[in-house]
């Protein structure tokens, strides 16, 4: 797979469509998917904001924007995030009527990019979406139950994505929990650089031993995968194991390059309605 990521790469001097880099989703979902039948069961799409959009009008002068788009979990393709800072690096370097054109500019080359429908907004950076805090159930807060099964996971050396602790309650009751962690961490599957994120769990269902939960996704920063895919193993992972209802489970992941990727997948349709910024991004 030839990326720009983990390489010196020179800045284009010209605008450069060219430089959008497409990685099949099939590359890293067929090492933890047994079969097309549970992708086709996944719902979902990828946000992307990217924040060091600087653009040129007919007068060039220059005005500094945050770029927002999104494409379904069902396209073929996801983009490679080096491409895109690479190309939006060199819309500076040709001018625009306006924010009309070069909307439609980058949708159509991201769409031309991926083979798919993306999806284009662009905002004033003054009047752009803020942050709001997390709400739900934090995950992170320590409790004896947290700090036993922490410690009995590390000395049998089971942090590696030990699905088997994660544990109905002792209880039979049906819940529909929010729950998020601050915590999680995964690592690049080529520069092998840890991405950092704020997970969130929309669960209906028998209820989980969040405790459990909280070893599970902690599991993950000895994992290797991109934000998306990481996204997808936690909802297979909980839907497969369980018979819930809904799950729906997003990652607000804290941006590289002055971009940030949020991956939203569920295993029932979902819309936007859910989408904001943590205090974090």
């Amino acid at each position: 797979m030839d990326t720009f990521l983990g390489k010196n790469t020179k800045i284009p001097t010209q605008y450069a469509p060219y430089v959008l880099c497409k990685i099949p989703r099939e590359f890293s979902r067929k090492t933890f998917i047994d079969s097309q039948s549970s992708v086709s069961k996944m719902h979902g799409f990828d946000l992307w904001r990217c924040y060091e959009l600087i653009w040129l009008d007919s007068y060039h002068i220059p005005e500094a924007c945050v770029l927002e788009f999104k494409y379904d979990a069902q396209s073929e393709y996801l983009l490679e995030s080096k491409s895109a800072k690479i190309y939006l690096s060199s819309l500076r370097n040709r001018t625009f009527r306006d924010r009309d054109e070069l909307s439609i500019t980058i949708s159509d080359d991201l769409s031309s990019a991926l083979e798919t429908t993306i999806n284009v907004r662009i905002f004033d950076i003054d009047s752009y979406l803020q942050p709001v805090k997390r709400q739900g159930i934090c995950l992170d807060t320590k409790t004896k139950e947290l700090e036993e099964l922490s410690m009995a996971a590390l000395a049998k050396d089971t942090f590696h994505r030990r699905m088997d602790y994660v544990t109905h309650c002792n209880s039979t009751t049906n819940v529909d929990d929010v729950m998020y962690t601050n915590t999680f961490r995964c690592n690049c599957p080529i520069t092998e650089q840890p991405d950092l994120a704020t997970v969130t769990i929309h669960y209906t269902g028998i209820e989980l031993n969040k405790s459990a939960l909280s070893i599970y996704l902690n599991s993950f920063e000895k994992q290797s995968g991109f934000h998306e895919f990481s996204i997808e193993r936690i909802l297979l992972d909980i839907t497969l194991k369980y018979e819930a209802s809904n799950v729906m489970v997003y990652g607000n992941y804290m941006r590289r390059g002055g971009i940030e990727i949020n991956p939203y997948r569920a295993n029932y349709l979902i819309d936007s309605h859910h989408i904001s910024r943590t205090l974090r991004q």
